[in-house]
């Protein structure tokens, strides 16, 4: 399956990383599946944390091998949204680590 329609297939995925508590999270990690998953708008679960200020969950994801270096479709990253949104500064020295 391309990665294309894989993301489609998967963007509740990424919205889960907005909602969900992290034992919740961890266990879809554990249940094999793309961390670095993209919804149609380029969009990761880690792009998703960072903005949302969930830095557990950014730290878990980038734990198990998250991209940070991924951009969206507008060409923005985790530490872009995490620096425009005002995130935790944990989140902001976590995605510069990496």
């Amino acid at each position: 399956m391309s990665r294309r329609i894989e993301s489609l297939l998967i963007c509740p995925r990424v919205q889960f990383c907005k909602y969900e508590n992290i034992s919740n999270i961890e266990a879809m990690i554990a249940d094999v599946f793309d961390i670095d998953a993209e919804d149609t708008q380029g969009i990761t679960g880690l792009i998703v944390a960072a903005a949302e200020n969930r830095p557990d969950v950014v730290k878990l994801l980038l734990k198990h091998k998250a991209d940070s270096n991924i951009k969206s479709k507008l060409g923005v990253s985790a530490l872009m949204f995490a620096s425009a949104r005002g995130s935790d500064i944990e989140i902001v020295q976590a995605l510069i680590v990496m």
